[in-house]
């Protein structure tokens, strides 16, 4: 009866890993995602909640496509949603260096024992030869995999040709065992059939490292003694167990989190609107809510409750909240959440962060109150009607210096009763109303019973004039902001065009 390679298995609601090294290793190529945050945060709440270790690993060995750029802002991205991680970049630790592009030598030693013990062959069929079979392979209605045709080459003959300096890749040999079976902490017994896989590439013929022989290396350097990572790497975990045997390496325990979906139950991807962290930091989301719905995403808390800090989250996870069904990411799902911390959060907690969102908005010489009160009585509108931190300045705009608001027939059609609202507004003193919105409403009536006139006659085409929008934050907060000669100039401005039809009101 055939062996089957076999992964260890906890049973996480009686056995939960005690004192775990869990390790989050993103590669430093693109931003971070819904995903990979996902993933990084479970690593660090397992970490955190059974007293184990949070690693940090950048697997910088693509060198085409890394950036320096990619790995500083997965360390920031991190660090503001409060993921500090024990071992890593910046932090050091036992194991250091935490990045790839410095550790090539152990992987080079890895790759010569596997070659050395016939684990591993060079390949020196071209591209568009091993291309051509599988196509060949696909028409025969085979699956398509390598053939193999470079695994009868001597050792002798495959040194010479390396040595002559021929181009060549490095490819696992698959052992000659019909599965690899995993088990699953979560999921329990999964059956892998290697006729589905394929001697597959662990080093490039440029020189670089695929993903999977670094993984396992560094996985048994650092003693990562549990590997949590998304259902879609189930076929990586394969391959990697598959090198640990080959390498002489104790069975590493595992445990595969659903898969996430949008909203109409595909993959993730950008049709599904903002998905990475910097598309949040632009939306201005709060860090917390950030966490807060990463965190649902395939796990469930006891209870009906939904709003978490990081530090409750600790408190009330555990792996038997995990579930093995697609989770669902959803940005109204996100809004809600952001809502929901809005009410939690004070302008002084937020003020750096929300300032950052402000920084296009120049109010001098426009506003009536200073600097400091009108980003207050911003951020009280936001979190008053739920809103990301980067509609602050569309919402706001108007309180620009350099505002002017678009044509519009409807003011123009109004302007018999903005211009004697200029006239009267612009007497009065800015002190009187300046960040006092109730104290505007108050004048706004004294003028419409003077000039026998409604509110709706005057308050829509007043808003348009000084706002350019029809709905938005109350008139009377706009013309407490604005000083009085500022409101009297831009109603005018925008009053006095030619018009199509005159609508009068009595005097």
């Amino acid at each position: 009866m055939p062996v089957l390679w076999q992964c260890s298995i906890i049973h996480c609601v009686i056995q939960p890993p005690s004192r775990p090294r869990v390790r989050f290793a993103p590669s430093p190529t693109g931003a971070l995602h819904v995903g990979n945050l996902r993933t990084a945060l479970f690593n660090y709440l397992i970490a955190r909640k059974y007293g184990g270790t949070f690693i940090l690993r950048i697997e910088d060995t693509d060198r085409t496509r890394s950036r320096r750029a990619f790995e500083e802002e997965i360390e920031a991205g991190l660090a503001m949603l409060d993921m500090l991680w024990d071992e890593g970049p910046g932090v050091g630790g036992p194991h250091a260096p935490y990045f790839q592009s410095r550790r090539t030598h152990l992987y080079t030693d890895a790759i010569e024992r596997l070659l050395a013990e016939g684990r591993a062959y060079r390949c020196f069929c071209s591209k568009q030869r091993v291309d051509n079979a599988k196509l060949g392979q696909r028409k025969a209605g085979k699956p398509p995999r390598y053939d193999r045709t470079c695994l009868a080459l001597s050792r002798e003959e495959s040194d010479a040709r390396a040595e002559a300096g021929e181009k060549h890749v490095v490819r696992f040999r698959l052992p000659d065992e019909p599965a690899v079976v995993i088990d699953d902490l979560l999921r329990g017994r999964i059956t892998i059939a290697l006729s589905a896989l394929e001697d597959f590439i662990i080093r490039k013929s440029n020189g670089d490292f695929t993903f999977d022989l670094p993984n396992v290396v560094d996985d048994a350097g650092m003693q990562i003694s549990l590997v949590v990572r998304g259902e879609e790497h189930i076929t990586n975990t394969a391959r990697h167990m598959l090198l640990r045997e080959a390498l002489g390496l104790p069975a590493l325990p595992c445990l595969h989190l659903p898969l996430i979906l949008d909203r109409n139950r595909r993959k993730l991807s950008k049709r599904a609107g903002a998905v990475t962290l910097r598309e949040f930091v632009q939306l201005g989301v709060l860090p917390r809510a950030i966490v807060n719905s990463l965190a649902l995403l395939g796990w469930h808390p006891k209870g009906e409750r939904e709003i978490y800090s990081m530090t409750e989250l600790v408190n009330v996870f555990s792996l038997e909240g995990l579930s093995r069904s697609p989770a669902i990411f959803d940005l109204e799902r996100l809004e809600y959440f952001h809502r929901e911390h809005l009410k939690l959060t004070t302008y002084e907690k937020a003020e750096g962060r929300f300032r950052q969102h402000l920084a296009g908005l120049n109010p001098d010489g426009a506003s009536a109150v200073d600097n400091e009160t009108l980003n207050k009585l911003i951020f009280q509108e936001v979190v008053s009607a739920g809103l990301y931190y980067s509609r602050a300045v569309d919402l706001f705009a108007f309180v620009d210096s350099g505002f002017a608001s678009p044509s519009s027939e409807e003011v123009v059609s109004a302007r018999d009763i903005l211009e004697p609202f200029a006239r009267f507004w612009e007497e009065v003193p800015a002190d009187r109303i300046a960040a006092n919105p109730e104290a505007a409403r108050v004048l706004v009536d004294e003028f419409v019973q003077q000039h026998g006139i409604t509110r709706r006659d005057l308050l829509h085409p007043l808003r348009l004039a000084l706002t350019g929008a029809s709905e938005g934050v109350s008139i009377y907060l706009v013309l407490s902001l604005l000083l009085p000669g500022v409101v009297a100039e831009r109603v005018r401005g925008a009053a006095l065009k030619p018009a199509h039809g005159k609508r009068r009101f009595r005097r």
